[in-house]
């Protein structure tokens, strides 16, 4: 329960890519990945779904990638690299984004994944 309110509250900084609205409703999928639990979060205007993982594993052994990645990002608040990962959402096949917090200061935001790999 306490990660789909991390979900909703940490959604509402993402506007849906339908209608841009900013309310979800979160529910789980049912099923987990190897190595993130897995959510749906639907827009309550619109409907549109889409999916949000949260880890539940070493991504280091899963998606090597994406622990370089969040190594690499900068805090806007301290502008100090690296951060843990919250959960990660994909609002559309070209868009993911990285719920993360940083290791330093400890602020939270979200991060746009590079998307150079699907160019």
């Amino acid at each position: 329960m306490q990660d789909i309110e991390l979900i909703r509250q940490r959604l509402t900084t993402v506007p849906c890519p339908i209608c841009t609205e900013t309310k979800y409703a979160v529910v789980p999928r049912g099923a987990t990945g190897p190595a993130e639990s897995l959510y749906t979060a639907r827009c309550v205007k619109c409907g549109y779904n889409f999916s949000a993982g949260v880890p539940t594993a070493d991504f280091s052994r899963f998606d090597p990638d994406t622990v370089n990645q969040l190594k690499e990002i900068v805090c806007p608040l301290c502008m100090e690299h690296g951060t843990d990962l919250n959960f990660r959402c994909t609002p559309t096949v070209r868009m993911t984004y990285y719920f993360v917090t940083c290791r330093a200061c400890g602020h939270r935001f979200h991060e746009k994944a590079p998307m150079e790999a699907f160019e």
